[in-house]
């Protein structure tokens, strides 16, 4: 289980070169929860990637088919936690997590503490983008590892009488 932090830029490039998109779909605004950063607390994580490859063989040809390498797929994190139903913080999450799925933004993926001593996934993967321009726009001039990503996906599933698990899917840009 860890802690892991969200947070939507507004802007639709990473680069943050383009005006940052209003999204009428939540509430007319430019990012998630105002743009201001999430924190998800005891989750699990889960990165997976991989080759796009073809290894067809030819019709009528005896010959092995050969390995034929395309590209690599973009990283999928998955982000799993559970909410008490009847805290109403907690249910507030859900909401927001559900508005990162319609958010026209770029959206930051972090560890947000520098002092427990352990590297987590993003800390490890998103290490190369810690002195992007999101180091003086997001991070107070921080060095931060992050992971730009879209969430493609949100699920709940109502697992006892007072508890939600959700289940939130991001692509890595």
């Amino acid at each position: 289980m860890a802690n892991i932090t969200l947070k939507d830029s507004g802007y639709v490039d990473i680069a943050r070169t383009k005006q940052q998109a209003v999204n009428d779909n939540i509430g007319g605004v430019t990012a998630v929860n105002s743009g201001t950063a999430i924190e998800l607390k005891n989750i699990d994580i889960n990165y997976d990637i991989g080759l796009n490859f073809d290894n067809t063989a030819v019709v009528g040809s005896l010959a092995a088919p050969t390995l034929t390498v395309g590209s690599s797929d973009s990283g999928k994190i998955t982000l799993t936690g559970v909410v008490d139903g009847t805290n109403a913080i907690d249910i507030g999450y859900l909401l927001y997590l559900k508005y990162f799925t319609k958010t026209k933004g770029i959206v930051l993926l972090y560890y947000n503490s520098t002092t427990d001593g352990y590297y987590d996934l993003t800390e490890v993967f998103g290490n190369i983008n810690k002195d992007d321009v999101h180091k003086t726009t997001d991070f107070a001039t921080v060095s931060t590892p992050h992971l730009h990503v879209k969430v493609v996906g949100f699920k709940v599933t109502q697992v006892a009488a007072k508890y939600l698990r959700w289940q939130l899917s991001l692509e890595e840009l």
